[in-house]
């Protein structure tokens, strides 16, 4: 478990670094936030139908406000970020991470607003990163459910099955490796920063 803990949080870093840096969301992290996210959730007993539907739920949200509030209020990867929060918080930790998403958001746009406004329309539309408040809410989300708090407020109960205990076997047997090849990978990336090749490149 550690070893996903090490990955999560590193490729949540780089995500939520990549998105300040350059106003875009990494899917690669985004990816491998997610991998490492399902398996720490596997092994902390929280069932594949609680995630799916926690993740579909969250993406419907983003959908209906993205077309609510103009194609450009939400981009493509802003919209995948949501769904991959939906399915590591799961329909347990949906309010608990809507609430804690909801505050950072507001105190991250409020943050960027003065220094990044372009318009747009008749709207202001305010640059700043979404990943920020995205990664730190899947960190607190998990943060909470290893030190063993109720994040469902008793709002849901947890669904096992046959497909539950069988990922768990394949978590237990292929997890460490999983866990090992990500943080390798995360590491060499923060070596290797892709951009910062591109520009050496183009020079």
């Amino acid at each position: 478990m550690i070893l996903f803990v090490a990955a999560l949080s590193l490729f949540t870093l780089i995500l939520i670094v990549e998105d300040v840096r350059w106003f875009e969301i990494s899917y690669r992290a985004l990816g491998a936030v997610t991998l490492n996210g399902i398996c720490l959730n596997v092994l902390l007993d929280v069932s594949v139908i609680d995630m799916l539907c926690g993740a579909f739920i969250w993406l419907i949200a983003s959908v209906v406000v993205r077309f609510a509030c103009s194609a450009n209020a939400l981009g493509q990867g802003n919209n995948w970020l949501m769904g991959a929060i939906g399915l590591l918080a799961g329909v347990n930790g949906a309010l608990a991470a809507l609430g804690v998403y909801g505050i950072l958001m507001i105190a991250t746009h409020l943050s960027y607003t003065r220094a990044r406004l372009r318009p747009k329309g008749k709207r202001i539309i305010s640059l700043f990163p979404t990943a920020l408040s995205g990664g730190l809410t899947i960190l607190l989300v998990f943060c909470c459910r290893i030190a063993g708090f109720d994040i469902s407020f008793g709002t849901a109960e947890e669904i096992s099955t046959d497909f539950d205990l069988l990922l768990l076997g394949g978590v237990v047997i292929f997890g460490g490796p999983i866990a090992v090849v990500s943080v390798t990978l995360g590491v060499t990336w923060i070596i290797f920063d892709h951009h910062t090749l591109q520009r050496g490149c183009s020079r």
